[in-house]
């Protein structure tokens, strides 16, 4: 069978179609950090001057250190997911071993470098160094702060109004490498209105932070808005978690239970002045719209008035206006109705009022001025929208023979009129005899088959549409090729006797493949998910033999060096094994 060059294009096509190719043009960053920002004189630090793109570094000024080692360059790069999509990140280092020359406070000064015709720098870091000899007496001696993981609860302001908006996020920071939450505790907030920010599809995603020199991993525990209900000074209490670090594909790790900070707020109190209709309303860029279906009817016919708050500020406690009608207008019940978005920017959107009158009398009737008051954030002033006062012209009713069966209540359908109820019923028909029967002809099979036929069809469709416009799902497909380019990383930087970077390359790069392949959080790999894994797979105990001789090798290498023949029969191993587990591991 020939396939036409029509059909190629139309195969890809629908390929395209179902792919999105997302493009992200990502700026150009330098920092720097330490290993650490406190250490004796008789100590070294490692210093490490990173960025995301390959360009000429200036080194900043290392009068006060002796370089030890170093310069050395490097390059990583590294994979994420998020939402279903696979980022590729790149990071260029150069690093240095230094050894201080002088006790004190010591400053290396920020690198700097030049990317598309503009400047950039980095941060400066502070280094304390202290004498080398210890006191060992242990009185008054104060117990030592954890600096390597600690969780802070961040605001977005401490001095506010009542009713103002807040974002809280809970965060922990972290410098150890592998890290599982296995508890935490959210303590209640008394005198506060709270809603939870929803997170992406895979949670909020990990970033990195340079705090006093030293590189962070920050996990975002949760995010919400806050608006306190009560004036003075309010306490968020801290949160307390429990965590595994040092978790790796030999042990569990080791437990640690963390506290963070509690924090304050200075609620103030409304300023003086306010007005006789104000209701606690406090946000910017309030609006007021007023809308009248009709301006003339006559009576018995329905009027909708709809009224309309929007703005940014605390919605969910706004009172949409109560209004007097007049006593001639039949006042059914209000539909209320709210389209609001709580984002990490505050609380935004608008209430909607909806309201059926109807009237019973004829004549001019006036619906009294609408206002409403909120204290404006922008200029701390309150302001009053208002809307003028409306006439309503009702005329006398036909008095025809309409009859009205329901009018609207809640569920705000329409007045419905029913004219002429009574039919005649057609009594002249007439009957003829069809000749050529549809039964048992083809067209009759033909259509007694398409209902399975269409739903075949359509089966096969969905399927497809769902295996290949699944980002995760194409991606997990992927994994096998992806970790053999990765392998060819490995390969060139073996070439060049890196080994210890080979064997980095080559532990990351099967952690990355299991995460991606078998579903598995990095934090969460370890011996026994893996195995677990592997067996849901059905991979034959030689192959989970295999893979667990390599990953120990890989941790092994940390600790002792290896030859270079042991690199490249762990390398030709890899190669020779991953075709074995993508037979089994299917997707």
């Amino acid at each position: 069978m020939t396939v036409n060059k029509s059909t190629y294009f139309f195969i890809a096509f629908i390929c395209f179609s179902l792919i999105r190719v997302n493009v992200v043009s990502q700026g150009f960053n330098i920092k720097t950090f330490v290993s650490d920002n406190q250490i004796k004189n008789n100590e070294y630090v490692k210093f490490t001057i990173e960025s995301n793109k390959k360009v000429k570094i200036n080194s900043p000024n290392l009068n006060d250190f002796n370089i030890v080692q170093g310069p050395y360059s490097s390059s990583s790069s590294s994979v994420s997911i998020t939402n279903g999509k696979i980022n590729k990140i790149e990071t260029y280092s150069i690093t240095y071993l230094l050894s201080p020359n002088k006790s004190g406070k010591l400053t290396i000064s920020p690198a700097t470098a030049s990317y598309n015709g503009k400047d950039y720098k980095s941060n400066s870091i502070e280094i304390t160094v202290g004498p080398s000899k210890q006191n060992n007496s242990s009185t008054n001696r104060k117990p030592t702060k954890n600096t390597n993981l600690f969780a802070k609860i961040n605001l977005s302001k401490k001095n506010t109004y009542m009713g103002e908006n807040i974002l809280v996020t809970y965060k922990i920071y972290t410098r150890y490498n592998r890290l599982q939450i296995i508890d935490l505790d959210y303590p209640m907030t008394n005198g506060f209105w709270n809603e939870e920010i929803k997170t992406p599809g895979n949670g909020w995603p990990q970033k990195q932070e340079v705090i006093n020199g030293l590189p962070y991993i920050v996990l975002t525990l949760k995010k919400e808005i806050i608006s306190p209900q009560k004036t003075g000074e309010l306490t968020i209490p801290p949160i307390e978690t429990k965590v595994l670090i040092n978790q790796d594909f030999f042990n569990r790790g080791t437990e640690k239970t963390i506290r963070s900070n509690s924090v304050k707020i200075n609620v103030k109190p409304f300023p003086n002045g306010a007005p006789e209709n104000f209701n606690d309303q406090i946000g910017k860029n309030y609006k007021l719209n007023v809308k009248y279906s009709v301006n003339e009817l006559k009576v018995d016919e329905p009027l909708d008035v709809t009224i309309e708050i929007s703005g940014n500020g605390n919605l969910k406690q706004l009172q949409l206006p109560e209004i007097v009608y007049p006593s001639d207008f039949e006042v059914f019940p209000s539909e209320n109705k709210e389209l609001i978005k709580i984002t990490t920017k505050g609380v935004s959107g608008k209430k909607i009022l909806q309201q059926l009158l109807i009237p019973r009398h004829h004549g001019d009737f006036t619906i009294p001025e609408i206002e409403f008051t909120y204290f404006d954030l922008s200029t701390k002033n309150y302001k009053t929208l208002k809307k003028p006062a409306k006439t309503i012209k009702v005329q006398k009713s036909d008095g025809g023979n309409s009859t009205i069966s329901s009018v609207r209540q809640n569920n705000q359908e329409e007045v419905v009129l029913i004219n002429n109820n009574i039919r005649h019923i057609e009594s002249n028909s007439k009957l003829s005899l069809n000749e050529q029967p549809l039964f048992g002809t083809y067209s009759y099979w033909l259509l007694l088959a398409s209902p399975a036929l269409i739903f075949s069809l359509l089966f096969l469709y969905v399927n497809y549409r769902k295996q290949n416009s699944n980002p995760e799902l194409i991606a997990r497909k992927k994994a096998g090729k992806q970790l053999e380019k990765r392998f060819e990383v490995a390969e060139k930087v073996l070439n060049e006797n890196k080994t210890d970077e080979f064997y980095q390359e080559l532990y990351s790069a099967w952690l990355n493949y299991l995460s991606l392949k078998f579903k598995i959080p990095i934090s969460n790999l370890n011996k026994e998910s893996i195995i677990n894994a592997f067996k849901e797979s059905k991979v034959p105990e030689n192959i989970i033999k295999k893979i667990n001789q390599i990953l120990e090798e890989c941790e092994s290498a940390k600790y002792a060096p290896l030859s270079n023949e042991d690199s490249n029969k762990t390398l030709k191993e890899s190669k020779s094994i991953i075709n074995e587990i993508e037979a089994y591991a299917k997707v």
